[in-house]
């Protein structure tokens, strides 16, 4: 079972950096902390400490494929599918997979 991320969530890059989520929904919470939706995995960036080499730079966004196993089929918010960290994700610009992800949270599985 994945975990749901949280604003406490963080995803780091290939090159070490590390991206938060900017925003949750407060219709859902673990432990008090905001639950990030499946569309909000976009709000993950800039990297901070990214050390990617220039070209292509450093990491400031990150992009989701679909389908993808992040994407909760189960829990949601509304009609809007809740965030797990087992987001098949990459670091953009260098398009790159997402070293780790962190859901912020150890007390909620889903699938």
């Amino acid at each position: 079972m994945a975990a749901p991320i949280t604003v406490k969530g963080s995803f780091t890059c290939r090159h070490d950096g590390t991206a938060s989520p900017t925003a949750g929904d407060p219709r859902l919470t673990v432990g008090g902390d905001k639950v990030v939706l499946f569309d909000g995995a976009t709000t993950f960036g800039p990297y901070a400490r990214c050390g990617a080499p220039t070209p292509p730079g450093v990491c400031v966004a990150t992009t989701t494929l679909l389908p993808n196993p992040g994407r909760s089929s189960l829990l949601t918010v509304g009609t809007n599918p809740v965030l797990l960290d087992s987001v098949q994700a990459s670091s953009t610009p260098a398009a790159v997979p997402l070293k780790s992800v962190a859901a912020g949270q150890s007390v909620l599985t889903a699938s």
